[in-house]
């Protein structure tokens, strides 16, 4: 059978020590999807570094293999249409985000320097050199799980003193300074299709 499988003799006959080392069979490349050693052996160049050095690397195989599985995800969705853009991008109006937030659907958005717990989300403002922008709040739950570089949590829009959603507009030059990185929010959708806002 291991013939017939074309597994590696040095493995067969170490088989006791490769399962002390590494686990049980079914958690080892040679005995489990097999063709993903490639995606790994992209990253993991040289295993004779630090550990620091080789948990960053397993931290972008996570990352890597999210960022494929949401291409598959969207693969086949027609209406799809991917835009280049410099910058942060600006959704077409403050109805399109309202209404992109309701329905589950993702939302570009940029973190804030003043806050590690906000994120605005941009739309034109009627200028080219004017950003207007909502601000979301995030509300990490207590026990929120990170997984390939994806923490779950909670959003809710920023209000003013009157309760009415905050809007600030800014130039472009000043709202680069107010952006610290770029982020993408995606609703987390339950298996009967809701999503918990």
């Amino acid at each position: 059978m291991c013939w017939a499988r074309g597994n590696w003799v040095s493995f067969m006959a170490n088989m006791i020590r490769q399962t002390s080392y590494l686990g049980q069979l079914q958690y080892i490349w040679e005995g489990r999807n097999e063709e993903q050693i490639g995606q790994v052996k992209e990253v993991m160049v040289s295993m004779r570094r630090t550990q620091s050095f080789r948990e960053t690397k397993m931290r972008l195989l996570h990352k890597l293999a999210g960022v494929e599985w949401l291409s598959v995800l969207f693969a086949d969705d027609e209406h799809n249409v991917r835009e280049w853009f410099k910058g942060s991008f600006r959704f077409e109006s403050w109805k399109d985000i309202l209404a992109r937030y309701a329905s589950g659907q993702p939302l570009s958005c940029a973190a804030s320097t003043e806050n590690d717990r906000h994120f605005h989300i941009c739309y034109y403002a009627g200028d080219y050199e004017l950003i207007n922008y909502v601000t979301v709040e995030a509300f990490p739950a207590a026990n929120f799980v990170e997984v390939m570089g994806v923490i779950f949590c909670r959003f809710e829009f920023v209000r003013d003193e009157e309760g009415q959603v905050k809007v600030d507009t800014v130039s472009k030059k000043d709202f680069k300074h107010r952006v610290s990185s770029h982020a993408l929010m995606l609703s987390y959708k339950m298996s009967n299709g809701d999503h918990p806002r």
